[in-house]
């Protein structure tokens, strides 16, 4: 028993004897016998995380046909490797002259051109310059607020240590800027950045062929946003790029890096939580010169939502296929005062019962896949593309107002549908303001006796005259409010709507402080749609869409839901919301509304439509004075007369005369009613039609 005791203890004390010689091996063959090779491998690695981009949820129209999705492309990627400022400088210079070889634009942020240097910062706050960003920045950097453009780049050309005598002034300034936007977005062994996005086959072959002289830099596959009818909707759907530094402190706490892409505007920017998806990782080891090692963890993305929008998509192309070639029409035959200077407009549709924006066309307007190359043009055109007019672009409305008092008179009882009102021409009950009808100016004639449907017809100046002046301003008011002019339509893109001006006493002391005293002749104008009113299109749109429903104000909206990529389920729905209701009695409705069939079957736009047109519809005409140049062209309608279901308003700049703008609403209505695919029904909400 003793013996076999002992035996147990020899046993143990041999293998602990092994187990402490393999120790004690390991330890000298990995500190003396072969320490400087694995001293110099560990060194030669470079472990980071690399993030797997999660795919960017896709933009739908309201019958699941996709106006922005995804594509894979290549990205130009540089990781921080363990080399010398000089010859990281030399890096940036070879890799800056392949990129230019192939004219390929890389992401910088650097606001010097190139030599001869200047400033080239933009106006982002809407100040009406750039001084303040510029003074923002500089004081930002640590530089005088008198610092010039070449002193900012000296300064960094001292700071990143760029030889003179080894580099061109051009030269250094493009190493600058690459250097500039690296440290921007915090490039560092463990935090590669994109350097230049969607790049072709001959950059990746030149890439690889340089591969010595570009140490850390690889070329990636990621997803690239394809918007698939190039600038169809662009101010809608918006654009994404990368975020900018100011950007980053806010979205740093969501998870957001320097490299990351963010949306910048439209439906991009304001539903860039849904869009955006969760990004999935993978633990990397690299060898010191960029060489990929060992993969040692990976966490899979997962895609964003889906956004499906309200807009028809074919309907968004025949309008903005309209506005254009009718804004080029009047331009090309006007002259001085009669649309030569027309180059821009605005179109929207509105379902009249529910507030969806079915279309929503601005020209001139921009392809958000090449915003960045077209910036300094798009920036500097006249004709400012880059607005969104539907929800930015303020006009006098002109004629297409005259209804709000009409509603106003009615229901107040001032008037009844057959109260007749004598246009003398020249509205004489104020000695110091005397207006007269637009008739009487062009002609010295008068429109008669007329009720309230035939002054919607013919336009009488006249009569709305005396029945803003029997009303007063503030009962118009009070109906204006109701049909939202001079606040928000509650449009998803709050952040670019406009509230528009409507006149007031308080409006015009505000504009007008040594003349604010509020006259008489201010209500009469204000009943014409003059003063100081300036509304937004789709507030005009939404102003006749109100009318026609039976009195719902309905927020608009541009969102129906949002889904999962990948397998369609519903995640949220946007349903319709009233934002107020107009009571109005039925007679109040058919009176404004049988002037209204008048004007495009008798009246001002009878030409371009006449009482043989396909589908019975109402509208109205607008010709809206300007300070300089030709007159705004303005038309608002409805379709069909008797079951309305769109609402459109269409403004054109210095169109001359309501009548043109007329036009393009005849071919949306054509679009509409005349071409829409009879098999095709929108996305309901449990369910995405691809």
């Amino acid at each position: 028993m003793k013996n076999r005791v002992i035996s147990r203890y020899i046993v143990i004390w041999i293998f602990l004897a092994v187990a402490v010689f393999f120790c004690v091996w390991r330890l000298v063959d990995l500190q003396i016998i072969n320490g400087e090779k694995y001293m110099q491998l560990s060194l030669n690695r470079v472990s980071s995380n690399l993030v797997i981009k999660a795919p960017r949820g896709e933009i739908l129209d309201r019958y699941g046909r996709p106006l922005v999705n995804n594509r894979i492309g290549y990205s130009v990627l540089l990781q921080k490797t363990d080399i010398s400022n000089d010859e990281f400088n030399e890096l940036i210079y070879n890799l800056t002259h392949i990129l230019d070889s192939e004219y390929i634009e890389y992401i910088t942020s650097m606001p010097v051109t190139n030599y001869p240097y200047q400033f080239n910062f933009t106006d982002d706050n809407d100040s009406g310059d750039s001084e303040d960003e510029k003074a923002a920045w500089l004081k930002g950097k640590k530089f005088s607020a008198d610092a010039t453009a070449e002193h900012v780049v000296n300064e960094y050309a001292k700071k990143y240590k760029i030889s003179a005598d080894k580099y061109t002034p051009e030269q250094i300034k493009s190493i600058i800027d690459m250097r500039y936007e690296l440290e921007q977005r915090g490039l560092s062994t463990t935090m590669p950045c994109v350097i230049a996005q969607d790049v072709d086959i001959n950059l990746l072959t030149k890439v690889r062929e340089n591969k010595e002289k570009l140490p850390g830099v690889t070329v990636t596959t990621n997803y690239i946003r394809n918007y698939v009818e190039g600038d169809l909707a662009a101010h809608i759907l918006g654009r994404i790029g990368v975020i900018y530094e100011d950007e980053y402190q806010q979205l740093k706490t969501k998870g957001y890096t320097l490299n990351d892409l963010v949306g910048k505007q439209g439906i991009e920017k304001v539903f860039e939580d849904s869009l955006r998806g969760i990004d999935g990782m993978q633990s990397v080891q690299r060898s010191i010169n960029g060489e990929l090692v060992e993969i040692t963890a990976e966490r899979l993305p997962v895609a964003g939502e889906n956004v499906v929008l309200t807009l028809d998509s074919n309907l968004q192309k025949a309008a903005e296929d309209s506005l254009k070639s009718n804004i080029h029409k009047i331009a090309s035959q006007g002259g001085a005062k009669t649309g030569a200077d027309c180059v821009a407009g605005a179109a929207v549709v509105l379902d009249v019962s529910n507030g969806d924006v079915l279309a929503s066309a601005t020209y001139p307007t921009y392809n958000p896949a090449t915003f960045n190359q077209d910036y300094s043009q798009l920036a500097s055109n006249p004709a400012k593309p880059l607005i969104n007019r539907v929800i930015s672009g303020t006009y006098p409305p002109g004629s297409t107002f005259k209804m709000l008092p009409s509603v106003a008179g009615l229901e107040e009882g001032i008037i009844t549908p057959t109260t007749t009102i004598v246009d003398q021409g020249v509205f004489k009950k104020y000695p110091g303001q005397q207006p007269a009808c637009w008739i009487w100016n062009d002609r010295r004639a008068t429109h008669g006796a007329i009720n309230v449907s035939k002054a919607i017809e013919v336009s009488c100046n006249y009569f709305f005259y005396e029945l803003g002046d029997n009303l007063g301003i503030d009962k118009m008011l009070s109906y204006a409010r109701l049909f939202g002019f001079g606040e928000k339509t509650g449009l998803e893109l709050s952040n670019e709507e406009k509230s528009g001006t409507l006149a007031s006493p308080q409006v015009k002391e505000k504009i007008e402080p040594n003349n604010k005293k509020w006259y008489p002749g201010d209500t009469i104008r204000f009943a014409i749609g003059q003063s100081y009113n300036a509304f937004t299109p789709i507030q005009l749109a939404n102003y006749v869409a109100t009318l026609v429903n039976g009195g719902n104000r309905y927020q608009t909206r541009l969102v129906k839901s949002t889904h999962s990529l990948t397998d369609s389920k519903l995640s949220k729905e946007y349903p319709p919301t009233v934002l107020s209701t107009v009571k109005m009695k039925d007679s109040t409705v058919v009176a404004i509304a049988n002037g209204m069939k008048n004007v495009v079957e008798q009246g001002t736009a009878s030409s371009i439509f006449g009482s043989d047109y396909q589908v019975a519809i109402g509208g109205k005409t607008g010709t809206a004075q300007v300070g300089n140049g030709s007159p705004h062209a303005v038309f608002v309608g409805y379709a069909p007369f008797d079951n309305p279901q769109i609402a459109v308003c269409v403004v054109l700049e210095h169109g001359a005369k309501g009548g043109n703008a007329a036009y393009v609403a005849r071919d949306i209505f054509d679009a509409y009613f005349m071409t829409q695919p009879a098999n095709e029904v929108p996305v309901e909400f449990n369910t995405l039609i691809r």
